[in-house]
């Protein structure tokens, strides 16, 4: 008989081994996706940066993958974020997915009378304003970068999807981007986007919340304004098909650092398999 069962370890036995599982099928799975993201990069998917886009990149992101792709959530998300620590942090409920994301689209898209989708007490603790209808040309190149990345952080705490929101919101606003005049470099994105989610999050609550209460806000905005820089750059890379795989990852490391506001944790560590459970 197994030294285990004897001992009363099955039940641990079951657990390693299910981990195991869900670890080879989640790896499987972001292969397949990154498959898919690739011919993305070259034939991105065609439509009005509305909701309906939206449906239709994360649809491609996953398409042969997974049967739910380009479905909205149907059971409302499981509460807080690990970047947030006790912080209290909640996405949009299922039955108010499309209403939320079709505020903050109609505001990226310049539809008049459109309302800003986040707190205007929020954006004066920055020493901000906002114009209440979007005009991509006339921003400069720093309010393009901080009204890009709230926009961004906006739409992805709505989280439409059961998985991959992160994913599709870097393939759908770097879409938008250039077909707004101007571009992101959106590899550096995509091979750091376990920090670009936690800097989703946290700037995502500022944005919600009476008020600043986060210094990692601004951490969203630096690696946009980043990937807006080396979209510039890369001219030669795009003639040559917009290959993946040149996107620096110096921003790994800075997933760590994270203040875990609000938490006594604050030496907490980011676990991919904390992730697992609604994202890849």
């Amino acid at each position: 008989m197994n030294e285990d069962l004897k001992k009363g370890n099955a039940g641990t036995d079951m657990k390693y081994s299910m981990e195991a599982i869900r670890e080879q099928l989640y790896r499987a799975m972001k292969q397949e996706t990154d498959l898919n993201i690739d011919k993305l990069q070259k034939k991105p998917v065609k439509g009005k940066y509305d909701f309906k886009h939206l449906c239709k990149v994360h649809e491609a992101i996953y398409n042969g993958v997974y049967d739910m792709g380009g479905k909205l959530r149907t059971k409302d998300a499981p509460e807080g974020e690990v970047a947030m620590g006790a912080i209290p942090f909640k996405y949009s409920d299922c039955e108010n997915i499309e209403g939320d994301a079709k505020k903050i689209l109609d505001y990226m898209n310049g539809v008049k009378g459109s309302e800003m989708p986040w707190a205007e007490s929020a954006l004066r603790c920055y020493g901000e304003s906002r114009p209440h209808t979007v005009e991509w040309a006339t921003l400069s190149f720093d309010e393009r970068v901080n009204v890009f990345s709230d926009c961004m952080a906006s739409l992805w705490k709505v989280h439409p999807f059961q998985m991959g929101n992160t994913r599709t919101m870097i393939m759908f606003f770097s879409d938008f981007a250039k077909a707004h005049g101007f571009g992101i470099d959106n590899s550096l994105l995509l091979d750091n986007e376990k920090y670009v989610r936690n800097c989703l999050s946290v700037a995502s609550v500022d944005l919600t919340f009476n008020g600043c209460i986060s210094k990692n806000a601004k951490l969203l905005r630096d690696i946009i304004k980043d990937g807006m820089e080396r979209w510039k750059e890369q001219d030669k890379n795009r003639e040559q098909g917009g290959k993946r795989g040149y996107g620096m990852k110096y921003y790994k490391e800075e997933t760590q650092k994270l203040a875990y506001l609000g938490s006594n944790d604050s030496d907490k560590k980011y676990d991919d398999k904390t992730e697992m459970q609604f994202e890849f």
